[in-house]
């Protein structure tokens, strides 16, 4: 796992607005996020799924399953856009 260098992260950011000199720092920082999204979410189902601390796997599976389904308590979603709902409906139907 390569450490957090600041002052590399520093540089990489001068050459970003080098680069995108028509971008404001917020449109980089989206582009950014948007480039870095599937690593990020990987990253995070394999800290679930692998993580040797319980709490991390916990938080994160609770983060994942939360992003996919929506909150416990939140308004629900339609059985027809559920995934919780259609899968349950699927197992009860099979």
């Amino acid at each position: 796992m390569q450490e957090w260098d600041v002052e590399d992260a520093l540089r990489s950011m001068e050459i970003e607005r080098q680069i995108h000199q028509d971008q404001t720092p917020s449109e980089i920082a989206t582009r950014i996020f948007d480039e870095n999204m599937v690593p990020a979410a990987l990253a995070m189902v394999h800290l679930a799924q692998h993580s040797p601390n319980e709490k991390i796997r916990m938080d994160a599976a609770k983060y994942v399953l939360e992003r996919i389904l929506g909150r416990i308590g939140d308004e629900s979603k339609s059985s027809e856009t559920n995934p919780l709902e259609r899968l349950l409906a699927d197992i009860v139907t099979n």
